[in-house]
């Protein structure tokens, strides 16, 4: 495999995610006009389920591992051995692999008051709204759920966490910042 072959890859791949951040984005904005439709209609969503996009977990999945057994092979039959750098690669991918499945497995559920966390390792939890002390809205686009001091659950930035968030703040669940969370905890921690 020669530098221009990978580079034109790298260029493709590029291209493939800035059109699909663009189409995730566009839909995030119809979501969004979605609700506020619906906000004004008086219609209140009660069951309704936060999780990462299927399409991303399939394709990851088949990507890592196509890619991966062609890599593995490449290698194999370039060296005609077994070596230690091959053994690597395939227990770094396997490692990726499982790290992937934090995208199919993880999802959040809310069904009227209550809220079912399923997390990466299929663990469910069940948590009431009544549960949650404050939400942190980090800089990034990232929002914690918090109950006291233990963080229940973790929004990231790829997700459309939308309808959560506006139902947070009917609950009347405070949201901060996180520089105002670290520093309300400094004080909290400081005797």
């Amino acid at each position: 495999m020669d530098w221009v072959s990978m580079i034109r890859a790298l260029i493709i791949t590029r291209i493939a995610s800035v059109i699909y951040v663009r189409k995730f984005n566009r839909k995030k904005e119809f979501r969004k006009r979605e609700f506020e439709q619906a906000k004004n209609k008086k219609l209140i969503l009660e069951n309704y389920s936060i999780q990462y996009e299927r399409f991303d977990f399939w394709f990851v999945i088949i990507w890592f591992l196509f890619f991966g057994l062609v890599l593995a092979l490449y290698l194999y039959f370039e060296f005609n051995q077994l070596d230690v750098f091959l053994l690597m690669f395939c227990g770094a991918e396997v490692l990726v692999l499982l790290c992937v499945l934090h995208y199919g497995f993880w999802k959040v559920t809310i069904k009227g008051e209550k809220i079912l966390f399923r997390n990466s390792l299929g663990g469910i939890k069940t948590y009431q709204f009544d549960d949650i002390t404050c939400a942190v809205k980090k800089e990034c686009g990232e929002l914690r759920v918090y109950s006291g001091n233990k963080k229940l659950f973790v929004f990231t930035e790829d997700i459309d966490y939308l309808y959560f968030d506006i139902q947070l703040s009917e609950k009347g669940i405070p949201k901060k910042s996180w520089k105002e969370f670290k520093r309300m905890r400094k004080q909290r921690d400081e005797p």
